[in-house]
């Protein structure tokens, strides 16, 4: 089996909510409120935690790679949500009048 590379399928930032099962049955948007900026700083807010939990995480014998692991994770997904490739949305529906 092969994976074609087409992006032609993939949803955008604007498009997405269209072909969904609630947009079929009936129902809009109501809201969309996007937090990926939130959580970016939320993100950062626990790598600083823990990186001053580290005594508490080494006592508890995780090794150097998950540690490493762990702090990489932790960057990785707030330059995500910060560059705006990857997004937390809360989305309310209404039915459609």
């Amino acid at each position: 089996m092969s994976v074609s590379s087409s992006t032609t399928n993939r949803p955008t930032r604007t498009s997405w909510h269209f072909s969904l099962p609630w947009a079929q049955a009936g129902f809009r948007i109501a809201t969309n409120a996007p937090y990926g900026e939130h959580y970016a700083r939320t993100l950062a807010e626990w790598r600083t935690r823990y990186r001053t939990a580290l005594p508490l995480v080494e006592a508890q014998g995780l090794n150097g790679r998950f540690r490493g692991l762990w702090e990489f994770y932790l960057a990785y997904c707030e330059g995500g949500f910060r560059a705006g490739c990857i997004d937390l949305r809360q989305v309310a529906l209404a039915a459609n009048p």
